[in-house]
């Protein structure tokens, strides 16, 4: 026989089941028992609106009828946001992809996946969503580094640092990628060169060669 105290216990958990199943010393084993002592069984059918129709029926007769939303296919549940895609677009103005990740994790934005943002992350979506780099983005602005203007020009890269030290050529430092981005103006480093070469800072070899190869260049552009 059920004593005054264990009924009481019984009614308690009838009257308190949330506090029950939440509770966190009631085991995944008990939930499973639980259910089987509650419900005879449940039926779940597919709308056509991509909702699920639940249907349950307890061990009493009573019953109980739920819709509840369908589950994403896997391809949605892994689809970058619009806002992410927008955001990066922008970031990319200003920072390489290594950059960028670092801005939406400080951001507190998550991966598709539910994960931090790592380079190769915002690769992916950049080239799957036809993004411009932050590279294509400054060239198309005539804005290159030490190096790629050193390769143009055919000369040494330190001429080229120095160029930018000397403010010859205007340049400001990329800190995300540590490198000097440097706007190339054939016709205004003409005119400083040339400055340069009159008073005697240039050979005149040096100012000849460069001077043709700037033709070129602005030939190019």
């Amino acid at each position: 026989l059920i004593g005054e105290k264990e009924k009481k216990e019984i009614i308690a958990l009838a009257t308190d089941f949330p506090g029950l199943w939440n509770n966190h010393k009631t085991s995944h084993q008990d939930k499973k028992r639980i259910v089987r002592y509650l419900i005879e069984d449940v039926t779940v059918t597919k709308a056509t609106d991509r909702s699920i129709l639940v249907q349950v029926r307890f061990k009493g007769g009573a019953t109980k009828t739920l819709q509840v939303p369908a589950p994403k296919p896997a391809p949605e549940l892994f689809t970058t946001s619009s806002e992410i895609i927008d955001r990066i677009d922008k970031l990319l103005n200003t920072y390489h992809d290594s950059g960028v990740a670092d801005v939406l994790n400080a951001e507190g934005y998550q991966s598709p996946r539910g994960k931090v943002f790592r380079n190769t992350t915002v690769g992916n979506i950049r080239r799957t969503y036809g993004l411009k780099s932050f590279y294509d983005r400054f060239h198309e602005q005539k804005k290159y580094t030490i190096n790629e203007i050193a390769k143009k020009l055919g000369v040494s890269y330190n001429t080229v640092y120095l160029w930018v030290k000397n403010k010859i050529l205007m340049a400001h430092f990329q800190k995300g990628r540590k490198c000097y981005i440097c706007e190339l103006n054939p016709e205004n480093l003409k005119e400083k060169l040339t400055s340069e070469y009159e008073t005697g800072r240039t050979t005149k070899h040096f100012y000849n060669q460069i001077m043709n190869r700037l033709n070129e260049v602005q030939y190019e552009f």
